[in-house]
C-alpha cells in the first residue's frame, strides 16, 4: 500500500459520509491538512511513515463518526441523539397506543351522543385524542432535535402546524380528519428534514408520513361500507 492511502482512503470515506453538506469540499480540505500536519508531526518524531498515518487515523477517530459531528443545520445545531430525542423515540410509541385508544373511544364517544345529552363519552373521546395528539407533537420535535436542533424557520413551522393539530384535536375531536391531516404535513416535513441532514435516510421514513392519509382512507371507507354506529348526521 502507497504511503499516502491510508489517509486518502479514510478522507474518500469521510467525504462519502457528507454527500448531503454543500460545503463538502471545504470540510473534507480541512479535515485532510489537519490529519497530514497530525502525521508530519509524528514523522518528525521519529515514527515511520506508515505507522505514523495509522497512529494519526486512530487518534482521530472513525470517519463516519467524525462525519456525524458535521451534522449540523445552518443555526449550528448538532446533530447529536440526547436524552430528549431517546425520550421521544418511546413517546412515539405511547402515541400509537392513545391513537388506537381514538378509534375505540370514538365508536362510543362520537358526536351523536352530545345531542343526546351523553357528554362523558364524548369528553373521554375528546380527552384520548388531546393526548394522543400532544404526543404526536413530542415525537417530530425529538427528531428535529435529533437531526440538528429547533432553531430556524422549517423547525418551528413544523412544531406550529404540530402543536395546532395537537390542540384542536382535544377541542374539535369531530373534525379530527382534518387535525390529521396537519399532523401529515408535519411529519412530512420531519422526514424531509431528517433526510438531508445525513441523521437517516432511508425509503421506509415516508411510511410514518403516509401512516396519516392510509388511516383517513381506511376511516372514509368503512364509512362508505356503512360499518359502526350512526351519528346524529346520519353518517
Amino acid at each position: 500500500m502507497a504511503d499516502h492511502d491510508l489517509i486518502e482512503a479514510y478522507l474518500a470515506e469521510f467525504r462519502g459520509s457528507l454527500t448531503w453538506r454543500r460545503d463538502e469540499d471545504e470540510l473534507v480540505e480541512e479535515i485532510s491538512d489537519h490529519l497530514h500536519e497530525a502525521s508530519e508531526r509524528l514523522l518528525r518524531n521519529g515514527i515511520e511513515r506508515h505507522a505514523a498515518q495509522e497512529q494519526t487515523l486512530a487518534q482521530f477517530g472513525d470517519p463516519v463518526v467524525v462525519a456525524r459531528a458535521f451534522a449540523t443545520t445552518s443555526s449550528g445545531g448538532l446533530a447529536m441523539p440526547t436524552q430528549f430525542t431517546r425520550t421521544a423515540g418511546s413517546t412515539a410509541r405511547v402515541a400509537a397506543a392513545f391513537w388506537v385508544l381514538i378509534a375505540v373511544c370514538g365508536t362510543v364517544g362520537g358526536t351523536e351522543l352530545i345531542f343526546d345529552g351523553q357528554l362523558a363519552p364524548y369528553i373521554l373521546w375528546a380527552v384520548v385524542g388531546g393526548i394522543a395528539g400532544i404526543l404526536s407533537v413530542v415525537s417530530p420535535a425529538g427528531l428535529l432535535v435529533r437531526c440538528g436542533g429547533l432553531r430556524g424557520a422549517m423547525p418551528a413551522a413544523t412544531l406550529a402546524i404540530a402543536a395546532v393539530a395537537a390542540v384542536m384535536l382535544g377541542i374539535t375531536t369531530w373534525a379530527w380528519v382534518a387535525w390529521t391531516a396537519l399532523l401529515a404535513i408535519a411529519t412530512g416535513l420531519t422526514v424531509w428534514r431528517l433526510h438531508p441532514s445525513g441523521t437517516r435516510s432511508q425509503p421506509g421514513d415516508w411510511l410514518a408520513v403516509a401512516a396519516w392519509p392510509i388511516g383517513i382512507a381506511v376511516f372514509l371507507l368503512l364509512t362508505q361500507i356503512g360499518l359502526g354506529p350512526v351519528d346524529y348526521y346520519g353518517d
